[in-house]
């Protein structure tokens, strides 16, 4: 919450100002929702050749997309993936299945429109969200 003083200045009521930080460098062309499908196609990949080789009987559940206002959480199943924020492309670990974890030097895992940051990893597990 803001407390606008007489002069128009915005002050934060708690006295905590918010940090703010550098936008994720874009180094290629992709808009948002083309790097997000080309991130979800490969997590599909390789989830559809993991449950082929070792669960034959079982069915996988692509991932989905619920939307939110600042972050969009990637649900496989009945498991959070992951959280992409909308503004910058930055892949988050859950916190909850409700909020990604944003506290920290190290929060940001990935980008998605920097493929390096995931596309050579083992997707399928999610380990490579944890691995810092």
């Amino acid at each position: 919450m803001y407390l606008v003083n007489t002069k128009g200045i915005k002050k934060m009521i708690n006295g905590i100002k918010p940090i703010v930080g550098t936008k994720t460098i874009v180094d290629n062309k992709d808009d948002y929702s083309t790097a997000l499908s080309k991130m979800i196609h490969r997590i599909d990949e390789q989830y559809g050749e993991y449950y082929k080789k070792t669960l034959p009987n079982s069915t996988y559940s692509p991932i989905t997309i619920n939307k939110g206002r600042r972050f969009d959480k990637l649900v496989e199943g009945t498991r959070v993936y992951c959280f992409v924020e909308k503004e910058t492309g930055d892949v988050y670990k859950s916190a909850t299945w409700k909020q990604p974890y944003t506290k920290g030097n190290n929060c940001v895992r990935g980008s998605i429109y920097d493929t390096s940051t995931y596309w050579d990893k083992e997707l399928k597990y999610g380990s490579w969200l944890y691995a810092k």
